[in-house]
């Protein structure tokens, strides 16, 4: 049984998560017509799930059905280095490859082995 959304209409928040959002004018309209009306959100900086409800108002009487936003927070998908990406890496454990000749120039230096771990995009 719909009847006319009268001036003063509003969209409130009634429970759940209210992720920052005011209560809004909705623009008083007859039945059968259409009418948008929209709430700014902010959602949070903790990963989750939350859920905000709303509902028509008049006069501080809420009527017609609850509308409800439903937030997911999650951490963003961080992609792979491809190999033609560079990386920033710290040398961890370093051995010589084989003994130095004892007639080596003092300028020489002897090869070495190492490992390299990845810490961090460059």
């Amino acid at each position: 049984n719909a009847a006319n959304w009268p001036e003063g209409t509003t969209l409130e928040f009634v429970g759940g998560d209210a992720l920052m959002g005011k209560s809004v004018a909705v623009a008083s309209t007859v039945r059968g017509e259409i009418v948008e009306a929209s709430v700014d959100l902010c959602a949070p900086r903790n990963v989750g799930r939350y859920c905000g409800y709303w509902r028509l108002a008049h006069n501080g009487v809420r009527f017609g059905q609850r509308v409800w936003v439903d937030i997911v927070v999650a951490i963003p998908n961080e992609p792979e280095p491809t190999k033609a990406e560079p990386v920033e890496a710290e040398l961890v454990e370093a051995a010589p490859a084989e003994a130095a000749p004892a007639e080596a120039a003092p300028a020489e230096v002897a090869p070495v082995e190492a490992e390299l771990v990845e810490i961090g995009r460059a």
